[in-house]
């Protein structure tokens, strides 16, 4: 599904996009792509192919189509956090938020508004691109000499 998937709505999508005129594809990806996951080879391989699909497929079908990835970091949502108690869960979240730079985890709503930014006019130089959202946690690795 990470990566089948993507393929799938560009085989059907694209050629219905072009009939229109044109416009945008927005893929989420993650921002694993970018890291090595200690025993977690999949994920983090699968959304790195998501990350080259969306600059070929920028390359493929400009001007008509521009195609860019959001890499999230972590997002919470309701379905990730299981049969926690309310105390265990903002207790998971914080142990998560203290390892970002903004120190707090990234909502839907800010993953939205970076896909309506990346949908609209106001973006439309931006072609190809994988956006990381992630708080600073990707720059986060700074090592004092």
């Amino acid at each position: 599904v990470n990566l089948n998937g993507y393929f799938r709505f560009a085989k059907y999508s694209i050629p219905l996009i072009l009939e229109s005129g044109g416009g945008t594809i927005v893929n989420i990806s993650s921002g694993a792509a970018f890291k090595v996951l200690k025993d977690f080879c999949v994920y983090p391989v699968t959304k790195a192919a998501i990350n080259a699909l969306t600059r070929t497929l920028a390359i493929d079908f400009s001007p008509k189509i521009r195609t860019n990835a959001i890499c999230p970091g972590f997002v919470r949502v309701a379905n990730s956090e299981g049969n926690r108690t309310s105390e265990e869960i903002n207790n998971w979240i914080k142990g998560i938020a203290v390892r970002y730079p903004l120190k707090r985890v990234c909502t839907v709503d800010e993953i939205a508004n970076v896909a309506l930014f990346l949908a609209c006019d106001d973006s439309s130089y931006i072609n190809g691109q994988s956006i990381i959202v992630d708080g600073g946690n990707m720059i986060s690795d700074v090592h004092e000499f």
